[in-house]
């Protein structure tokens, strides 16, 4: 049977280092661990120390200066060379959640479904073969080289990764903002990594987005733009900026971009769907509704796929429909849309709250619905109940309508 060994960084996570830990062991067979401390200034040494002790997992625990991510991840992977026939890579504020059932090890490396706070998922590889030729890039947002960018096995099941922000890194305020600087600089470097440059470009734009500096993240999102590099990346991106000079009050290019990127790569629905949000929440009905029936039907891309707001493809899509369609005489539409998101089990409690919100609107269809139908709806409205007086008269109506 193939052997594992985790490979890890970590920088004072003493406060969470053991759940962590606990958490990898109940879903990942580990043989051996092999863990590199770049500079802690807690327990978190100790913490992880005594928790292998305990599980009577053997290990190995480095203490190596900082560089970057690249140099730091490569170092910890070099300590590992010859001690499993997998390493599995984990970070400390990451977590497992739901089944999953690892096959047995044969392929090259496995990806695994990650998912973020905001409901967007991606995959990212973490348990791969032992090579000592594997290493990795970039200054922050690091990826695996390995040579080959089809010899992984994707993981399905009813799981997720949970992408964290709850660990060391995340307790500097300025974590983003820093990011972003590095980025830069690694940007302008024309010595090193001179063909990760759209990639330092794209990651630069995030970093400044999540910092809250929107002016800059909205020129390096169009830096990138210009660099050019993959379709969906470049989607996303025109996405993204025309969130900026939303925020940054031009309407005018905000829409520009979201059409644009719509336009570049109609596969992926993030750029119009920011159109038709938009559009709904200053009152252009008309122009929202023509943007949403042309997206309500898209599947969720899989090949090859970039993160994924998955929320836009389950259920998003139709809640703009719901609040949208009897503003412009589209009772059926609308209905079908409002039923989709008050029967999906993926849809936020917001969005059902509000689509119950304006059910009147479709009382005429609500009648030529099914009594099935009917009840259904009024049994997902009886749970907000209590959080409203709009809802609770909706629901009234709609008891009183149901009994005939």
């Amino acid at each position: 049977m193939a052997t594992i060994c985790l490979n890890m960084i970590v920088k004072n996570e003493a406060h969470i280092i053991k759940e962590t830990l606990d958490n990898i062991c109940q879903y990942i067979p580990l043989d051996y661990w092999v863990i590199s401390d770049t500079g802690s200034t807690d327990n978190t040494i100790s913490e992880i120390q005594e928790f292998f002790q305990e599980k009577e997992i053997p290990g190995e625990l480095y203490q190596d200066d900082w560089e970057n991510f690249a140099v730091n991840r490569t170092l910890a992977l070099r300590h590992a060379d010859g001690k499993s026939d997998y390493i599995f890579v984990f970070d400390a504020d990451d977590r497992f959640e739901g089944e999953i059932h690892l096959p047995d090890l044969v392929a090259d490396g496995y990806s695994f479904r990650l998912k973020d706070d905001n409901g967007a998922v991606y995959d990212r590889l973490l348990l791969f073969k032992n090579n000592p030729e594997f290493h990795w890039r970039s200054v922050v947002h690091e990826y695996i080289v390995t040579g080959d960018k089809n010899w992984h096995v994707k993981i399905d099941g009813d799981y997720n990764v949970l992408s964290g922000r709850f660990g060391g890194r995340s307790q500097n305020p300025n974590k983003y903002y820093d990011d972003a600087q590095v980025l830069v600089a690694a940007f302008y470097n024309p010595n090193k990594d001179v063909d990760l440059k759209p990639r330092y470009a794209f990651y630069a734009g995030q970093s400044f987005m999540a910092a809250g500096m929107i002016q800059e993240a909205s020129e390096w999102y169009l830096k990138f733009i210009e660099i050019g590099y993959w379709d969906q990346e470049i989607s996303s991106a025109y996405a993204r900026v025309g969130c900026c000079f939303e925020q940054l009050g031009d309407e005018a290019k905000a829409m520009y971009y979201w059409l644009k990127g719509y336009e570049y790569y109609p596969q992926r629905l993030e750029s119009l769907y920011e159109a038709i949000r938009y559009s709904r929440e200053h009152g252009n009905y008309h122009l929202a509704y023509v943007f949403a029936k042309a997206a309500k039907d898209a599947h969720i891309p899989e090949k090859e796929a970039i993160v994924i707001h998955l929320p836009i493809y389950q259920f998003l899509l139709h809640y703009e429909l719901a609040m949208i369609s009897y503003h412009v005489g589209e009772l059926k539409q609308g209905w079908e849309s409002a039923k989709r998101v008050l029967f999906s089990k993926e849809a936020f409690h917001w969005t059902k709250y509000q689509v119950s919100e304006i059910l009147l609107n479709y009382l005429p269809v609500f009648k030529a619905d099914s009594w099935n139908n009917r009840q259904a709806v009024i049994e997902i409205l009886e749970n907000f109940e209590c959080e409203g007086a709009s809802v609770s008269e909706v629901l009234a109506e709609l008891r009183q309508l149901n009994t005939f």
